[in-house]
């Protein structure tokens, strides 16, 4: 099997990737972050932004040579960064480029981008059970 982690590099997808790397029935973990991601054995560091298209769509059009993949998961997520953005603490330090900033990184990369793009890529794939999509409560999406 094959797998994708968006947010590589953040805590919870920088564990998920090694821990899919260590399993035996893993021959490959793609590890995509904006920042460096883990590497090691069955682990390809690739670096896109969930939030640029073309990003996503070189990483898919990388993938349709690559063979079969079984699992995708996004564990990408924005609540503040080193440019600015914290946490709101009221109605007054809201603002809609914070909003923007965070629905971005946490809705439309991974909803409309990664989506988009990927689905396209596994559709056109032959595993047994590749092209499902799963919300956040583990409920099947239909593509």
């Amino acid at each position: 099997m094959r797998a994708i982690v968006f947010g590589a590099s953040g805590g919870i997808g920088q564990a998920l990737s090694t821990q899919l790397a260590a399993r035996n029935d893993i021959s490959r973990v793609y590890a995509v972050s904006r920042n460096p991601a883990p590497s090691g054995p069955n682990i390809v560091s690739y670096t896109a932004d969930i939030t640029h298209e073309a990003d996503l769509a070189t990483f898919a059009g990388s993938l349709k040579a690559e063979g079969d993949i079984d699992l995708v998961i996004v564990a990408t997520g924005l609540l503040s960064n080193d440019r600015g953005l914290s946490p709101e603490k009221s109605y007054r330090h809201q603002s809609m480029d914070a909003f923007e900033q965070v629905f971005r990184v946490n809705t439309f990369g991974p909803a409309d981008q990664s989506a988009k793009h990927l689905l396209s890529v596994i559709d056109s794939l032959t595993p047994v059970d590749s092209g499902k999509c799963f919300d956040w409560a583990g409920k099947e999406v239909p593509a």
